[in-house]
């Protein structure tokens, strides 16, 4: 009896070694998420995240700063005193406080990556770039935005090609005078105004609706009694779009028919918009820029580092336009946001060894989907 009780207790105590291994080889990730939970652009970025960790084999921990950026800050204090540390950090530079939510989780040998809003230029200057300064922060992956705001355009601008407008009348909505992605993307927009010269698109006004959609409709249900010939609206944001695009049907007019509307972000009524032909285009993809930040974090802690092919600060081709072409393919994998149906092994260097640099493409998350 005291022999089999023994065998009983080796064999417990063998199960609970093996099992402590197992759990100490998951990586622990937390993710300081700065919107807050009712708004469904920063689900769309959790709920993606969570199908990347599920796959990956990462304990996800996501905690909401509710746009408080301050409450950022004391979340990335907080974290760094806790007796049971997480691996790493994900955080976005909301605001500008990316180094003051660092700081205190390098101190305490947290690792930290950077995604969505990189640091400003002058903020480089005082804090320098990953593994710098901060030698736990070991990168960043933040989208081209420029890369954005230039096929919103492209794809709207491809349209008007082919009418018989004669220098049509645009107007711009962008998000806001200072944040860097809202720039950028404006940028972007002047680039493909550039390469479309020969259309001969005339630049009415631009407004800055802050991302808000209310506030770009009612801006735009204003201009309209100044500009009534309008046939362009380019807006920074999908929210903004639609905003413009409710003012145009009350002005009397008839998307996608008379005027023509491009946004950004993949959202479900802008989604529907471009499946009904009332909007031409609705750029998106960088919400998935938290997953994929889990898979270069499941190959960095592997032992492959990103930054020997993509560098320390990664620029991924998330962006892709979704238009009249790709619509019904989108829609007929993710309509329903199931994050779940997309393999991650196939984006992971560790898991797909053939990989030699990592593809976020739209196509190539298209073509994902598990059989």
């Amino acid at each position: 009896m005291q022999s089999l009780i023994s065998k009983s207790l080796l064999l417990l105590m063998l199960w609970s070694f093996s099992f402590g291994a197992f759990a100490a080889e998951r990586l622990n990730v937390v993710f300081i998420n700065p919107g807050k939970s009712s708004e469904a652009y920063w689900q769309m970025v959790t709920s993606f995240m969570r199908a990347a960790a599920d796959q990956l084999d990462i304990e996800l921990e996501v905690l909401w700063a509710e746009r408080n950026h301050l409450e950022q800050v004391k979340i990335g204090e907080d974290i760094a005193k806790r007796s049971q540390k997480p691996d790493y950090v994900v955080l976005v530079n909301e605001k500008s406080v990316a180094p003051e939510t660092i700081k205190p989780l390098d101190a305490a040998g947290i690792k930290t990556f950077l995604i969505l809003n990189d640091l400003t230029d002058e903020q480089k200057k005082n804090h320098g770039t990953p593994r710098t300064t901060y030698r736990h922060w070991i990168g960043t992956m933040v989208p081209d935005n420029v890369d954005a705001g230039y096929k919103i355009a492209r794809s709207m601008f491809d349209e008007v090609k082919k009418r018989t407008w004669t220098a049509p009348e645009m107007l711009v909505i962008s998000g806001s005078r200072v944040t860097p992605a809202s720039t950028q993307r404006r940028e972007g927009l002047d680039k493909a105004l550039a390469k479309y010269k020969a259309l001969n698109i005339k630049l009415t006004q631009e407004v800055w609706s802050e991302f808000d959609g209310d506030k770009a409709y009612e801006q735009t249900k204003f201009l309209f009694k100044r500009y009534p010939n309008l046939k362009i609206i380019w807006a920074a944001n999908d929210p903004m779009a639609l905003g413009a695009m409710k003012a145009a049907r009350e002005h009397g007019r008839t998307p996608g028919k008379d005027i023509i509307f491009g946004g950004l972000n993949w959202s479900d009524p802008a989604l529907k918009a471009v499946k009904s032909g009332e909007m031409a285009v609705t750029v998106g993809g960088h919400f998935m820029c938290g997953g994929w930040s889990l898979v270069a974090i499941h190959d960095y802690a592997k032992g492959i580092d990103f930054a020997k092919t993509e560098g320390i600060e990664m620029k991924p081709e998330v962006f892709g336009a979704i238009d009249a072409g790709n619509v019904d393919s989108y829609l007929t994998n993710y309509a329903d946001q199931n994050w779940s149906k997309i393999d991650f092994s196939k984006f992971s260097k560790k898991q797909t060894p053939k990989l030699k640099k990592y593809d976020f493409s739209l196509n190539t998350v298209i073509r994902s989907v598990k059989p």
